[in-house]
């Protein structure tokens, strides 16, 4: 943050840059979600810590869809199932079915559909996915590891959690 000159703080706590401009963000949640809406509210308390405000907008499921879709947010909370072959082009990929809010165009992107093509390898594309972070993945309902033998993961993972200290999987 401070490197993209938000290095300043307010007396609230708030980071601001230069001219002003303090970190806040509006984060849209569906409010008949309580799983979700919790979610935000640890999202605004993290957020907070680090300098950054977060003003949450609990809205029902249509209207929540509703503002998703017009992109009115800074962030959303939001949930997909991927398919079974894994894919992120619905995410990634112009016109795919969730990808609000995603530059279709970013590193990551490019990357994905230079990995699909064999012009890229899994490492390629994960450093440009950590690069370009185009959304946050912060929890999982199911999971299947896939990994190729570059993978060095620092513990065995287990049926209970597959991501296990994924933090410190590298290539």
């Amino acid at each position: 943050m401070e490197g993209a000159g938000f290095n300043k703080i307010y007396d609230t706590g708030v980071r601001y840059g230069g001219y002003g401009n303090a970190l806040v963000f509006t984060l849209l949640v569906n409010k008949d979600n309580a799983f979700k809406t919790e979610a935000a509210k640890l999202i605004k308390s993290r957020l907070w810590q680090a300098g950054i405000k977060v003003n949450i907008v609990s809205l029902a499921f249509s209207a929540y869809t509703a503002a998703v879709k017009a992109g009115s947010y800074d962030m959303y909370l939001g949930e997909t199932m991927l398919a079974p072959d894994m894919s992120l082009s619905q995410m990634l990929f112009a016109g795919g079915s969730v990808s609000y809010g995603m530059n279709t165009a970013s590193g990551a992107s490019i990357a994905y559909r230079q990995f699909l093509n064999g012009s890229l390898d899994t490492k390629g594309f994960v450093d440009a996915f950590n690069a370009d972070m185009p959304f946050v993945p912060l929890c999982y309902r199911n999971g299947i590891a896939a990994y190729t033998r570059a993978l060095t993961v620092p513990q065995q993972c287990n049926a209970g959690d597959v991501y296990c200290d994924i933090n410190g999987w590298t290539f």
